[in-house]
């Protein structure tokens, strides 16, 4: 899960509002995305409802208030999300930072192996308690240790890595004893990514309650993406066949059951 902001006008006040995109992915099947003119936790009641189960996301403090409210529910942080906190300290000339980006890199280094040999759940546990256990371990100590450096001030880039991955460390041993649960929270900003791609050319949406319909469209088709259907052919042949499909039919429809009708899959074919 992850969120991302989003001016709209707001008439009358002589500036933009900002709202907030949030999109949730359940790996292997759709993206849901919904709008809410806020950031608070009260936005995750309505988001998650009464979801119970593991829940991926960064260290944004309303997670974990939501959480708290929530037993059933287990947060598992995000290694992407270090990582780059490392990354930026290293950039500001921080060397000490390189140690952990290496360590970083080594437990990224077992996901590709697992990755390209095409490891289930149980398997990815197995080797995670194997071969990323001993490696986490060992940058915990590593932290520690570089938190009392006299060169690494806590209000520095690389004091304030450190703090915030260890802050995180229950949250980021998850992925370890679930096999089912990834290193990092990539696939989520991944659908992210093309809001902000957006933001860039359109800058802001007509209004507050523009941002549900915004979140519609964005849904439809990042799903349709996500079951590999062409984005354009896909709204072509939905918006063709809906005004003669009837409500129980529609559910053929949907990205993770449709199938191309005869015509447009002959141009699929042909553009491809």
């Amino acid at each position: 899960m992850d969120e991302t902001p989003v001016k709209y006008l707001a008439p009358g006040t002589g500036k933009t509002g900002q709202g907030y995109l949030w999109a949730l992915h359940r790996p292997g099947e759709d993206v849901l995305y919904q709008w809410h003119p806020g950031r608070g936790s009260g936005c995750l009641d309505d988001l998650l409802g009464d979801f119970r189960g593991i829940l991926q996301c960064d260290g944004y403090a309303a997670y974990g208030t939501h959480a708290a409210k929530h037993p059933g529910i287990m947060l598992a942080a995000c290694w992407a999300h270090v990582r780059r906190k490392f990354y930026e300290a290293l950039q500001t000339g921080q060397t000490l930072a390189a140690g952990p980006l290496k360590a970083i890199g080594e437990l990224y280094a077992v996901e590709k192996q697992l990755r390209q040999s095409r490891a289930g759940p149980e398997e990815r546990t197995t080797a995670r308690q194997r071969q990323s256990a001993p490696l986490l371990a060992a940058l915990r100590i590593d932290l520690m240790r570089l938190r009392g450096h006299a060169t690494v001030l806590p209000k520095s880039p690389l004091g304030r890595a450190i703090d915030y991955t260890l802050a995180l460390w229950p949250k980021l041993e998850v992925f370890v004893r679930h096999g089912g649960v990834e290193i990092d929270n990539n696939g989520i900003e991944n659908a992210i990514r093309p809001t902000a791609v957006g933001k860039k050319n359109w800058l802001f949406v007509g209004g507050e309650d523009t941002g549900d319909r915004s979140a519609i469209i964005y849904t439809v088709i990042e799903s349709a993406k996500r079951y590999g259907h062409e984005p354009y052919g896909y709204i072509k042949d939905l918006l063709e066949r809906l005004p003669s499909t009837t409500t129980g039919e529609l559910g053929a429809l949907l990205p993770e059951n449709w199938q191309p009708s005869g015509r447009e899959a002959a141009s699929l074919e042909i553009a491809c």
